[in-house]
């Protein structure tokens, strides 16, 4: 038992890795996974074609027919690059009071574009930053960006870290979904 405790298991990252780092053991799979969506679509194709050849019923498998082909073109392109995820806060000293304008940017280097894109982030609690505590949900055209804007007030001084924040899609008509895009904070001088 001693030796299952001390041992530490291996986690896998959060943050895929970038084209410039060895993708090693630490990240494994595909970034972009089936969504319960393309789960039920499979599975309700898969029964009315059972169904229709065991029961000799062709209107079966007639039904089965517009939801396998909107599968089908729904993931006839599927995007192939992950989105990215900037935080941009106050590069300069802010007092105590003070505004800070702090925003997140979701970009899309891919050429489909992302069906949704949510989007959430933690802050400090010494910045009051209006509607910080909700995800968003915005829409990203291909190889375009989109940002949300988070404006409010400093608290309190020291350090303040705005992030980090997270970000996931779906794609392919919600039956694909990439894994949460995680960004380091952002740091905010007070």
């Amino acid at each position: 038992i001693s030796a299952a405790v001390t041992s530490s298991p291996t986690l896998r990252r959060t943050i895929p890795p970038t084209a410039s780092e060895p993708a090693g053991e630490g990240w494994s799979g595909p970034f972009w996974v089936p969504t319960r969506a393309l789960g039920w679509s499979v599975l309700l194709i898969g029964l009315l074609l059972l169904l229709g050849v065991a029961l000799g019923r062709v209107d079966l498998v007639l039904l089965a027919a517009p939801f396998a082909i909107g599968a089908a073109v729904g993931l006839r392109r599927m995007p192939r690059a992950v989105p990215e995820v900037i935080i941009t806060a106050n590069e300069d000293h802010i007092v105590e009071g003070g505004a800070v304008e702090a925003g997140i940017t979701v970009s899309n280097p891919d050429v489909i574009g992302y069906d949704l894109v949510v989007v959430r982030t933690r802050t400090s609690p010494w910045l009051k930053l209006e509607e910080s505590d909700r995800p968003f949900a915005i829409t990203v055209p291909s190889d375009g960006w989109a940002a949300v804007d988070l404006a409010g007030k400093a608290t309190r001084w020291g350090r303040q870290d705005v992030g980090p924040a997270a970000a996931r899609v779906a794609a392919c008509g919600g039956l694909l979904a990439c894994r949460p895009v995680v960004t380091p904070a952002a740091g905010v001088r007070v």
